[in-house]
């Protein structure tokens, strides 16, 4: 019987003494911590770490390499378009007496040239991926943006937004882009606008955002009136959701676009002027103004980098020889740099934007070589009395005062 339970314990024991070996092998207890296992464990959270590294890298690689061929694809679309940015155009205008008998006009814009200003490329909607503005602008309806993606290996119009049609006024239209509250604002600027036959001014302001599917418009600040010297409280208040703050008076004072871009820290996209610079009138037939011509140019300005959208074209404030003979008396200063040659072609330029041609060969082709000139009255039929304000007529004589 004691043998038996000798045999008993011995196998109990022997059951215990393995058990307690499987133990230490196994889970480290206390001192017996096995630090061969510790570093297998910090190898192989190393090699984890490693594996994440390299798949980020990698991923960031072919992020990387998908965004240089979507840039590529973009910038080769917008390569294959035509642009008028550096163009200039002029134009004339009908004048007429509206049904309620007030004077009115419209412009001829068929020498002016339309299509697309400017193009940009950035992530405009912050997704990673950039798009492609394109900025064009037409007779009917104004400036427009447009925005393009790469979609399944293709260019698409994603969306559009019109904006500021080209009216009876002479207006300065300016586009410029600045961050805002983790955004890209693209802001359209009317600035400048005057209405030749009233005593208004009008200033606008809106602000544009695009979140990858459409355009939406963040606010509109308008004004238009004659008196800005009072503080309008919800021009402001559109100015300030678009996340422009500014001085009332600065806005008056000062370059609208400058005070705008100077609060924002932004960029000019593009600018856009419909000027009107040369008009007759007079006050002989009636209580309203009367006009016998309204006369100007158009010309667009893109500021982007891509040298395929620029044109050279002749800058209308220099392309007369004195610019606002018609419209203001002349001073000994407005002459004085003037040689005689030059002062020749400036007294009988005031003639020529009347449609007067020229005996003289050479005053001829001058004036045929200007892109606002349309000659259609002969010499003998020319009546300066008539065509001619008395403005313009003194300036003449002045000029000729000073000719040698």
């Amino acid at each position: 019987m004691k043998t038996n339970r000798t045999i008993e314990f011995k196998k109990i024991l022997s059951l215990f003494f393995i058990f307690a070996m499987l133990i230490c092998f196994t889970v480290p207890l206390g001192g017996c911590s096995s630090k061969n296992n510790e570093e297998e464990y910090e190898e192989d959270e190393e090699q984890e770490t490693k594996k994440k590294k390299n798949k980020k890298d990698k991923d960031e690689e072919e992020k990387e390499a998908k965004h240089g061929e979507s840039d590529d694809m973009l910038l080769e679309y917008a390569q294959n378009l035509e642009y008028i940015s550096g163009m200039v155009g002029y134009f004339d205008s009908h004048i007429y007496t509206d049904q309620y008998g007030y004077p009115s006009y419209e412009k001829d814009y068929s020498e002016v040239p339309f299509g697309n200003i400017d193009c940009f490329i950035d992530d405009y909607d912050r997704d990673g991926d950039e798009e492609l503005l394109i900025a064009d602008i037409s007779n009917d309806k104004g400036l427009t943006l447009s925005m393009y993606e790469c979609k399944g290996g293709n260019v698409e119009l994603s969306d559009t937004f019109e904006n500021y049609a080209l009216g009876n006024d002479s207006v300065r239209i300016d586009v410029i882009s600045y961050d805002y509250d983790d955004k890209i604002i693209i802001g359209v600027v009317c600035r400048d606008s005057v209405y030749i036959m009233a005593d208004g001014v009008d200033k606008e302001y809106k602000g544009i955002t695009y979140d990858g599917n459409r355009f939406s418009e963040l606010g509109n600040a308008w004004f238009v009136g004659s008196d800005p010297s009072e503080e309008d409280e919800a021009f402001m208040n559109e100015m300030h959701k678009c996340g422009v703050y500014v001085d009332w008076d600065d806005c008056w004072d000062r370059n609208f676009t400058d005070v705008i871009m100077e609060a924002t820290r932004g960029s000019k996209l593009l600018s856009i002027e419909d000027i009107i610079n040369d008009y007759v009138y007079s006050y002989d037939d009636g209580p309203y103004t009367t006009y016998t011509r309204i006369a100007g140019y158009v010309r667009c300005t893109g500021f982007s980098d891509y040298y395929f959208t620029k044109h050279d074209g002749p800058d209308p404030a220099y392309d007369y020889v004195i610019p606002d003979s018609s419209i203001k008396e002349l001073t000994d200063s407005d002459l004085a740099l003037l040689n005689n040659d030059q002062l020749r072609i400036a007294r009988n330029e005031i003639a020529a934007k009347h449609g007067r041609r020229f005996k003289d060969e050479e005053l001829q082709t001058y004036f045929d070589s200007k892109g606002w000139y349309k000659g259609t009255i002969e010499p003998d039929d020319f009546d300066a009395a008539k065509e001619l304000t008395k403005t313009e007529r003194n300036n003449m004589d002045f000029i000729m005062k000073h000719e040698k």
